[in-house]
Parts: structure tokens; sequence; C-alpha cells
């Protein structure tokens, strides 16, 4: 009926609340809120209290974020999935101080650590403020390539009626959680490439790796009778060795392959140790002057280079040609210069950018006081024979992809894929042989009698979070079911029709596309129980 505030008293306390006024006779009630004001319901605090001795009385254990103990988590990797190096994100300049500290604070807490080789994967840094205080920010990593290659363990979410049933009978509830979540859990060695991430900081630069690699060929081949047929672990002090001699599928510049190849008689492992900690340094820093067995060893290398720049020249072109038009193109002598002194942060370009992240795999070959590049054991194309170099692999109209066979065996440039492709489509004779595919019209369905009889179902995604779409139409009134699901199995899709169809009924017909899972037993078993 209405509602007024009156002071309110016991023996001890005093406090104003809200009273209600009902119809009929009733005893007084009061609420949680004054109960607690006038102390008639005593709040507990005996938890907090013991939370707060422990946590005082080990001081050394809660210290920090934590970390879990003798177990590291192994990420399961997909490896015909291509590695993806994604272009760095530009950070705001009046939050680059806050992301510097954020991650000079979670490397000291052991969370994260600087890579200072060549990695297959990299992601960008994404930074948001977070919501509660715009002073701080939050470090996230943009993993959506990465997680197309990370095999996922399937776990089947229960649903609000399984944990009903897992609760019954309990009278105690507890909430555990973990302070910056995951952040505990220490990856393994073969798991931390897929995590890498870039930032503004930190610039690779590895000018020396050449000549280490040729180190570790003279040292090998040098104590050859102590070390071939049994196993060892070469230790060195340039870290992006480790990748290249430990991971058969990296690729390398043409002059590291060949040193590779001497070296398969044996077998070995690269460790990386800094300089300050190996032994072995000194004598790096002071070098005796006899190089003739590094100079016969880097002789070897240069005639594998040739005999690939050789195999590598186009018909009808000559590698005169090549290195007199990469000498008048101003991107590939950007490129050369970039290779040479390492300095990759101090220009600025489209093409810089993509050669950049194939650093580790080009190698600058001379060529009669000239200079071209190879990418593998491809010559990179400048940017005057790029046209004529796809007409010659194309005279033959054989296709887009015969085309895109001809030149990857022997050349490369950025962007061949798509330019070759629009060459191939506006061809005549080409377009003139090309089988034509003509889809057939659509036809009109025929419309139900009733509600919720014929129905259409279908997917949509995955989307940038990882989840999928089921989407359901009623041909009947067009109504639509829209649920989310992250995976497209058939134990997942079932359930959420059981779900649909204990609310609004089994219908007579489900139209699909028969794809996945449709075409499971599992599902046509769960479509003859239901009797559509």
């Amino acid at each position: 009926m209405g509602k007024f505030h009156a002071t309110i008293e016991t023996d001890h306390k005093i406090t104003t609340a809200p009273v209600y006024v009902m119809k009929g006779r009733y005893g007084n009630l009061l609420c949680y809120d004054t109960s607690v004001d006038l102390s008639i319901v005593p709040v507990i605090s005996s938890v907090a209290d013991k939370h707060e001795i422990l946590c005082n009385k080990y001081s050394d254990v809660f210290n920090g974020i934590g970390k879990l103990k003798d177990e590291k988590v192994k990420i399961h990797i997909d490896g015909s999935v291509k590695p993806v190096i994604q272009p760095h994100r530009r950070i705001p300049f009046h939050i680059r101080k806050q992301v510097e500290a954020e991650l000079e604070k979670l490397e000291k807490q052991d969370i994260i650590e600087k890579v200072d080789g060549p990695t297959p994967w990299v992601s960008p840094i994404v930074v948001a403020p977070k919501p509660k205080n715009k002073n701080e920010i939050r470090l996230c990593v943009d993993m959506r390539e990465p997680n197309k290659a990370i095999l996922r363990s399937r776990h089947i979410t229960p649903t609000l009626d399984d944990m009903i049933l897992d609760l019954n009978g309990s009278k105690v509830f507890s909430k555990m959680d973990l302070r910056s979540g995951y952040h505990q859990l220490e990856l393994n060695e073969e798991s931390r490439n897929i995590t890498t991430f870039t930032t503004h900081t930190l610039k690779h630069r590895y000018s020396q790796t050449e000549k280490e690699a040729l180190a570790i060929v003279w040292a090998i081949e040098h104590f050859h009778l102590y070390l071939y047929g049994q196993s060892f672990t070469l230790v060195s002090d340039h870290q992006p060795l480790e990748t290249i001699f430990n991971s058969p599928k990296a690729k390398t510049p043409a002059r590291i392959e060949r040193w590779r190849l001497r070296l398969q008689g044996y077998n070995f492992k690269v460790q990386y140790k800094p300089g300050k900690v190996n032994a072995a340094d000194y004598l790096s820093r002071h070098p005796t002057p006899n190089t003739s067995i590094a100079c016969k060893h880097s002789q070897l290398a240069e005639e594998y280079v040739r005999y690939l720049t050789d195999n590598a020249v186009p018909k009808a072109m000559t590698l005169n040609e090549i290195a007199d038009s990469t000498q008048k193109d101003k991107d590939l002598q950007t490129v050369i210069t970039a290779l040479k002194s390492n300095r990759w942060d101090k220009y600025e370009s489209n093409t810089l950018d993509t050669f950049s992240r194939l650093r580790y795999e080009l190698t600058v070959v001379p060529v009669n006081d000239m200079e071209i590049i190879l990418h593998d054991n491809r010559i990179v194309i400048p940017k005057d024979l790029q046209m004529r170099v796809i007409d010659l692999a194309h005279e033959g109209h054989q296709g887009i992809v015969r085309t895109k066979q001809l030149l990857r065996e022997k050349v490369y440039f950025p962007g061949i894929d798509k330019l070759v492709e629009q060459t191939c489509k506006s061809c005549i004779p080409c377009l003139a042989s090309t089988p034509k595919n003509v889809f057939e019209p659509l036809q009109m369905s025929e419309i139900p009698n009733n509600v919720w009889e014929n129905l259409s179902m279908d997917f949509c995604g995955p989307f940038p979070n990882g989840y999928y779409v089921m989407v359901i139409i009623d041909e009947y009134s067009r109504y639509p079911v829209i649920e989310t699901l992250t995976s497209l199995t058939a134990k997942s899709v079932i359930p959420l029709l059981d779900k649909t169809f204990s609310i609004f009924g089994i219908p007579k017909e489900l139209k699909t596309d028969n794809g996945p899972p449709f075409n499971s037993g599992e599902f046509r078993n769960f479509a003859d129980n239901m009797g559509f």
C-alpha cells in the first residue's frame, strides 16, 4: 500500500530503515540489511581472519603470483599448419611506458622471457585499459593464428541439470580462483615458440649467424675423431643456431644449408649458453691469425651457393641481366643493405617488411661486381623483370596452378601468386580453355502445413573468439533459433539439438548440407531415435 521511513531501535543499536505497509494482518518482518545494522544477524568474519593470519604467518609462500612446481604444460601443435609471423601493431605513445613497465614486471616474475633467436610464430600484442581502473592496462596477445594450429582437447560442458545433480546434498560451497589465471603454469620448451609475441621494445639483430654457423662446422670436423659415432651437446653463445640446427624443418640461408648438410653424419644438439658463462667465449675474443681451414669451408659454401644460383636462373634470361636489374631496383638494394648491416629498423616500406620476415632465409650472392638475393634456393626477381618471368612460365597456357608451380621452382618476389592469378584471369586463351562451372538456379521450397514441421540447419564461423554459431530456421514461420558452440562434432551438436527439440518439439524433417557432423553414424542414430 505504501512505504515510509522509521527509526528502529534495539538494546544496543539504532538505525533508520524503510517500512512497507501491506494489506491484512501479518507479523512484522525485518530485512537482512536492517538486521545486520541492528546486530540481530551477526556477520562472522572468522574465515577472513584465519585467511589473514595464514597469509601473515607464511608470507614467503603467498608472495608474488606463484608457480606450479614439477609440472610443465605441453601444447599439442599440428605440424601440417604453416607458422605465421604477424606484423607488429603500433602501440600508442602515451601508454608505451605503462606497457614497458608491465613487460618488465612479467619478466621479473618469470612469466615471460625475451627471445633472442628466430621463431616460426610471432603474434602481436593488444593493449586494453582495465575497466575498473583506467590508469592500469591489460596486455593481451592476438593468438587467433596460433590457435588454428593447436590440437584441442575436447571437453563436454556440463548442463545446468548436470550441475544440479552433482551439487545435490551439498551443504558447504567454496569458491577458488587464481590471480592472473594460467600465469602460474610453465610451458615446456617445445611449446614456447608458438606463444612468441612482439613488442615495440624488442629488436632482434643477428649479424653473426653465418660466421657462428661456420665456427660450428670447423669445430665439429676438427674434433672428428672424438665426436663421430656418439651423441654430444654443442654449447654456443649464439641462440639462433639452437633453432637452426635442432629443427630439421627450419628454413635457412643457402650457405648455412650447405653446412647443415656437411654435419648430417653427426648426432648432436646445440645448446645456447650466454657468452659470460661460456668458458670458450675467451677464445672467440682472442682469435689466432690462421684462418685457412675456415676459408676452405667458406669457399665450399660459396660454390654451393653459386650452384643453386645457376640452376635457379629462368630460361631465356641471364644471371647478369637479373643482377643488373637488381642493382637498379631501389627496394632490393635497401634489402641488401639491411641484410649486410642487420639494421632493418632503419628503413620503412611495405616491401622491406615482407623481406624482414624472411631475413633468415635470404642470402646475398655476388655476381660480377653486382649482387642478387636468394630466398632459399630461388632467385629474388626485381620489379622490372617480374612480368617477363611470369610470361615465360605462362607461355604454355597451363592454368594458374601449373604456372605457380613452374615459378616456385626457380624464382620468388612478394605478391607473386596474386600477379599470376591476375595474368591468367585476363588471358583470353586461358579463359577459352577453362571449363565453366554453371550453377543451377535456386528453387523455391514447398511451404509446410504447420509450424516446426520442416527445419533448415547450418553453421556459421569460426569467429575471432573461436566460437561457431548453429542456426535453425523454421521453414513455415521463418523463426530462427541460434546457439553458440566451440566444436562441430556430433557430441557437441546433438545436446544442443536435444535441448532445442525439448522446447519447441521434434520436427518431421531437418534439412542440412550433409556435411560433418550430419553424415556421422552417431547423428543418424540420434535422428532415428527422435523420429525425424
